[in-house]
């Protein structure tokens, strides 16, 4: 049963995550997470900047009514400290993969695209459901792929005979 098969994404993350404090984050239900919105930016870059305040705005409304979702911050500054100070600046309220652990965290690096700010809403498997990077390399506005979440997240009706 594919639904009881433990979920690809939350294992490939769970001993990487840290919170804006540099503590380990720890949420007993992440592998309970049905969708993944990995956010890759860094402190460095003006599109993120302008991207992240937008992404957090419409988290912290969206999020707490979609319990089965994670959002996790990919970094790519050099230092965590950019990183930390990132987070804190822009209140993200979820955890991070600091640019120490992205490189060893291949289950989730294969969605990179090598252009930033770059959303990707995948399900618990990983398949890819939203990406504003497509696999020709055309980078396309991460709002957007935010905008669809509301989407991809509603419930699929029962069909009944």
């Amino acid at each position: 049963d594919r639904d009881k098969r433990p979920t690809r994404i939350a294992n490939a993350l769970r001993a990487r995550l840290i919170d804006a404090a540099r503590k380990t984050y720890s949420d007993e239900h992440l592998g309970d997470k049905q969708f993944f919105a990995l956010y890759f930016g860094a402190s460095w870059c003006p599109p993120c900047g302008r991207f992240a305040p937008e992404f957090v705005k419409f988290m912290k409304d969206f999020q707490p009514k979609h319990p089965e979702l994670q959002v996790v911050f990919l970094n790519e500054d050099k230092q965590v400290a950019d990183m930390l100070r990132d987070m804190t600046q822009e209140n993200m309220p979820w955890p991070a993969v600091g640019p120490d652990n992205l490189p060893t965290c291949l289950p989730i690096t294969v969605y990179e695209s090598g252009s930033i700010p770059q959303l990707v809403i995948v399900d618990r498997f990983g398949k890819v459901l939203a990406d504003n990077c497509d696999d020709k390399g055309n980078f396309g506005d991460p709002l957007e792929t935010m905008r669809q979440l509301p989407k991809l997240l509603e419930p699929h009706p029962t069909t009944r005979p």
